[in-house]
């Protein structure tokens, strides 16, 4: 009984911290800075391929299964969007995991709206 009892209060103080959590594949809205990376692939003519990151204000934490729960999170790449940076700005898409060694962060985000920000 003891123990279904801390297993209880595990489950519930475990929802309490993601429940806080953003999650993956809903629209939400960001803000920080955007600016261009460079990720290095060898044999690339350049050098390396650029990519756009949201470095944001403050951290989030996102939460999926348990092996995608990201916690302090501070730089979203973006996906899709045009290609006016660096500025500052608010996004608004969907968050979702990386799933192969070529998504250079931990959590992305395909762009729905980008607002400029002055």
């Amino acid at each position: 009984m003891k123990a279904l009892c801390a297993f209880a209060a595990f489950v519930v103080m475990t929802g309490t911290v993601n429940a806080s959590c953003l999650q993956y594949g809903h629209t939400i809205s960001l803000t920080g800075t955007i600016t261009m990376r460079k990720a290095e692939v060898i044999g690339h003519p350049s050098g390396g391929r650029p990519y756009a990151v949201l470095t944001l204000d403050n951290p989030i934490c996102v939460s999926g299964s348990d092996e995608e729960t990201e916690n302090d999170v501070t730089v979203v790449s973006l996906g899709g969007g045009k290609r006016t940076w660096p500025h500052r700005a608010t996004v608004i898409g969907k968050l979702f995991h990386a799933q192969s060694i070529w998504q250079r962060t931990p959590v992305l985000m395909q762009i729905i709206q980008i607002k400029k920000q002055q």
